[in-house]
Order: C-alpha cells, then sequence, then structure tokens
C-alpha cells in the first residue's frame, strides 16, 4: 500500500471527515471500520444518544521523542511554538504596551 505524500495527506482527512459528516447529516447509516460497530444519526432532534465509554491510556510524548519531565509549572522549552527543541527564550515574542487612556 502506498501512502499519499505527507503533503496531501491532510486535504485527504479533511475530505474523509466531510464525507462522513455529509453522510451522517444525511441520516444514512455509516459503518465505521471491520467491526460490527455501526452509528446511525436519530432522526428527531429530541431523541438522545448513548455513547459507548472511552479511555484514552498514554504516556505523553512530543513530536521529537518521549515525554520531557518539567519541574514545577514552568515550561523551558516548547516542540508547538516552532516545531523545533528551540528554548522558550529564543522564540521570537510581541510586547504590547496599553496607555492608561485606553
Amino acid at each position: 500500500m502506498t501512502l499519499p505524500h505527507p503533503k496531501f495527506r491532510s486535504v485527504i482527512h479533511l475530505a474523509a471527515s466531510t464525507a462522513l459528516v455529509l453522510l451522517a447529516q444525511s441520516g444514512s447509516l455509516v459503518s465505521f471500520g471491520p467491526s460490527s460497530a455501526v452509528a446511525q444519526l436519530a432522526t428527531d432532534a429530541s431523541q438522545e444518544v448513548q455513547l459507548d465509554e472511552l479511555s484514552v491510556v498514554g504516556n505523553g510524548g512530543t513530536a521529537n521523542g518521549p515525554p520531557r519531565k518539567v519541574d514545577g509549572y514552568l515550561a523551558r522549552e516548547s516542540v508547538s511554538a516552532t516545531r523545533t527543541d528551540t528554548p522558550l527564550r529564543e522564540v521570537p515574542q510581541t510586547v504590547v504596551v496599553v496607555p492608561d487612556s485606553v
């Protein structure tokens, strides 16, 4: 199986998600995966739908590897700001001074 170029994966994911939403809104029966789990939207807006409990388990981590220990509440680095291991002190910041008259 050949995967699409990474540049197009988000577009393909968005298209697939949009197709599922359109199917769900039309009231069509939608099946997810090879299991017997089947989802169908209620046709009446007053009907409640009870979903199964979902548990998410993980040990965290970053895009570049396992989680890094943070002592206390102060993180000294962030991968999300620049997608690199740049220390937060080196990430450009903006300071806006608002005068009292405002």
